[in-house]
């Protein structure tokens, strides 16, 4: 019998040994590493906040943070759902979460962000020691076993790379159920950054971890979201006052692949109070390979968790380039 083949005995007693060893990686490293994460918040920390439209309806705006790892019977339901492996800090519950007067909800989490993984694997990255992995799946494929690991969720991009995410939108009221949330590419509105860079009172900001993973010790890929929620009230030129009431987040993924790239993508959603049924997504795309300019890469090189990630925003896209930038609207067909 060769050593790909297997009784039936010994695959069960392997099942047995792996449980065990998932057991022991979740209670020591995993625990270990989930209190870099743990802040002055309580666990399970969830935040309500209230905006009145101008027509008397509301927003609530719902982050929920700091919630536990999961377990190996979660992470193993999660990842029969998505049919792929999951990153191995995996915040299923951290979530923002937007509903407008019981119609319709947007929201952005690590489920519905890394269901828009693509399903193979990304070919143009290979780790340093690629070498090595292929001579590895050479000798799999030989053993004619290259099936089962598509069965068993490998087949999909490594790299976690969210392509295309914008939220998930779904109506909340069954009066809706049979309307269409319309995706268009074409208009006029952008977002407005000269209004984003004005300093006025914020009414709520957080920040959301959604997911990380080391790669195999072979670099780090991590999601986090940044939301601003403003509702104020400010005197423009003439002295007079307006109102300001928008949601603004910031999704982004960070990639760095030791001594081959690094990637960022920019999610930016953007919620018009005074007119909700139209959000605004914009997705920027930065990219530089080590090798055309290594030395401005060494100091994203050198980004290895969430927090030095936090702490080097500015250092990030100073030294990539951007290689796409694309704006979509949301249009809910709900009269409002």
């Amino acid at each position: 019998m060769s050593y790909f083949e297997s009784s039936s005995n010994n695959d069960q007693k392997y099942k047995e040994m792996a449980q065990m060893a998932r057991e022991s990686f979740e209670k020591n490293i995993l625990n270990k590493r989930f209190h870099q994460y743990k802040r002055t918040t309580p666990m399970n920390n969830k935040t309500e906040t209230a905006v009145n439209t101008i027509n008397k309806t509301r927003f609530v705006v719902s982050v929920t943070n700091n919630t536990p790892i999961l377990s190996y019977k979660e992470i193993d339901d999660i990842e029969d759902t998505l049919k792929m492996k999951i990153p191995e800090m995996t915040f299923v519950n951290n979530k923002i979460s937007i509903k407008y007067n019981y119609t319709y909800e947007y929201m952005i989490d690590s489920t519905t962000m890394l269901d828009s993984v693509k399903r193979e694997i990304d070919e143009t990255i290979k780790v340093s020691n690629s070498k090595h992995w292929e001579k590895h799946k050479e000798k799999h494929n030989k053993a004619n076993i290259s099936k089962a690991q598509d069965d068993d969720g490998l087949n999909f991009d490594w790299t976690y790379t969210p392509f295309d995410y914008v939220g998930k939108i779904t109506y909340t009221n069954d009066a809706f159920q049979n309307k269409h949330i319309e995706t268009i590419s074409e208009d006029k509105s952008r977002i407005p950054f000269k209004k984003l860079a004005q300093q006025i009172d914020i009414k709520k900001f957080d920040t959301v971890l959604h997911f990380e993973d080391e790669l195999n010790d072979n670099g780090i890929s991590l999601s986090y979201s940044r939301i601003r929620v403003v509702d104020t009230k400010v005197k423009d030129d003439s002295n007079k006052e307006k109102k300001i009431k928008y949601t603004y987040i910031l999704t982004r993924f960070f990639l760095r692949v030791d001594s081959v790239m690094a990637r960022v993508i920019d999610l930016r959603t953007y919620f018009n109070l005074k007119k909700p049924n139209k959000i605004i997504v914009q997705q920027d795309v930065f990219e530089k390979w080590f090798e055309e300019d290594k030395e401005e890469l060494n100091e994203i090189d050198k980004l290895k968790s969430f927090e030095s990630v936090l702490e080097n925003e500015h250092v990030i896209l100073r030294n990539l380039e951007k290689v796409s930038e694309k704006t979509k609207y949301l249009t809910i067909n709900i009269n409002i």
